[in-house]
């Protein structure tokens, strides 16, 4: 069952557009009981494949209101209808003092307790106040060493979105550090991933300085040049010493990426002459349009294999169906999150580690990416079949396990079979006789 706090806030805090799990089926104490009520249909996206997925991997749950008030209008969801903090307001209070009343306060000093937080900080909805989004997205890294903790809108993006340039490299027959990365969009989620892939191209050998030099961002005032003093400390690292400008086409032309990646909200940015000046880049530009809901993508599937001529390695944030060009049918991925954080969650609460790494993401991913059978790769999909979501979870699940044992994070016993363990731990909705 998944139960939902609504129209309340942690006494003396400031309500945040924010979503808080924990796997304690527990009512936070500060909260009447009144206020829970159900969830599924509240959440926009996923509503078809997070109750399948959810319902068998991940478990009990309990949460804090999401305040999508200007986001997601409708008078049917059940959410807290108060106004977004402004600009001088505390933007993460309610964390914190959440944090505090029911994983410090529940399993003080017994970090090996299943105390494993899902942190999803629906935070870049703050378009107009990229400061506060920014600080309180990344407010998880406050409690990383201190908890068993992650942030799914950050890390959970950056991780089904490296699977899926995993998947491209083994169709370009490519590393990532051979690449050269575009971001449309420079908030949270494009920090995130950037972030993760410094750690995935230092893994394949290259050093940072080197990694950071293979990765762009454009966000809404233009390019991320080192001349501009509007860039908060996240943005700072990934600028670049080039001229700026605010025309996204022109800086594909200065940057030469052989993959781009849009988490910008801005519908149509990657143009035909876009699309066609990455394939005159490269001879397989990988084009992720992440944005959604579907008007808000960069473009669609049709778009980046048509203006391609079927060469462009694609995928979405929201599902596309086939697509036919130059004679072949293609099946773009959708790199949603669903993919993954079910995986990562039951791996963390069953191996209960000293603490959540940069690391996991990336095997994450890879065991993902490896998922994806020879055929489907010829296919161009990026992203293993859903019909099997649930298989492929569980097996994501063993692969982050049997890491945990193997580098002796793991604070319980070793299990002979670990899939059967995991399996034996998930949770299944079924009805007894």
């Amino acid at each position: 069952m998944v139960l939902r706090i609504r129209n309340a806030k942690v006494a003396g805090s400031t309500p945040v557009s924010g979503t808080i799990y924990f796997n304690e089926l527990r009512v936070i104490r500060s909260f009447p009981l009144q206020h829970v009520g159900q969830i599924w249909d509240n959440r926009p996206h996923n509503c078809v494949n997070l109750p399948r997925v959810l319902g068998q991997v991940i478990w009990r749950q309990v949460c804090i209101p999401a305040n999508h008030l200007n986001t997601f209008p409708s008078p049917h969801l059940l959410q807290n209808r108060q106004r977004r903090p402004g600009l001088n307001q505390p933007a993460c209070p309610c964390v914190s003092e959440v944090m505090k009343a029911e994983v410090f306060d529940t399993c003080p000093a017994q970090r090996s307790s299943p105390c494993c937080v899902r942190v999803i900080a629906h935070l870049s909805h703050f378009r107009r106040f990229r400061s506060i989004g920014a600080r309180a997205a990344f407010a998880v890294d406050e409690y990383a060493d201190q908890a068993l903790v992650y942030n799914d809108d950050i890390q959970g993006t950056a991780s089904v979105t490296l699977a899926g340039l995993y998947a491209a490299m083994k169709i370009k027959k490519s590393t990532l550090a051979q690449q050269r990365f575009l971001f449309a969009g420079a908030g949270s989620a494009a920090i995130g991933i950037g972030r993760l892939l410094i750690d995935a191209m230092i893994a394949e050998g290259v050093d940072e300085k080197e990694a950071r030099q293979r990765i762009a961002m454009f966000d809404i005032k233009g390019l991320i040049a080192s001349q501009r003093d509007d860039l908060n400390g996240w943005q700072q690292p990934f600028a670049q010493s080039m001229k700026p400008t605010d025309d996204f086409a022109a800086a594909v032309e200065a940057f030469q990426p052989t993959v781009v990646i849009g988490v910008s909200t801005q519908g149509g940015l990657f143009s035909q002459p876009v699309v066609e000046k990455l394939c005159e880049i490269d001879a397989q530009p990988v084009i992720f349009a992440l944005s959604n809901p579907t008007e808000k993508a960069e473009c669609t599937a049709e778009q980046a294999y048509q203006w391609s001529e079927g060469k462009a390695l694609f995928a979405a944030g929201v599902q596309f169906p086939p697509v036919t060009a130059q004679g072949k049918t293609f099946y773009p991925g959708q790199a949603n999150n669903f993919t993954i954080f079910p995986a990562l969650g039951l791996a963390i609460y069953a191996t209960r580690p000293e603490r959540v790494t940069h690391e996991i993401f990336i095997v994450a991913a890879q065991a993902t990416a490896d998922q994806i059978t020879p055929g489907e790769l010829q296919k161009r999909m990026l992203y293993p079949d859903q019909n099997a979501i649930l298989e492929t979870e569980i097996t994501t699940a063993a692969r982050l396990a049997e890491w945990i044992f193997d580098r002796q994070l793991a604070r319980v016993e070793r299990p002979e079979d670990i899939r059967a363990w995991l399996e034996s731990l998930a949770w299944s909705p079924d009805y007894a006789d």
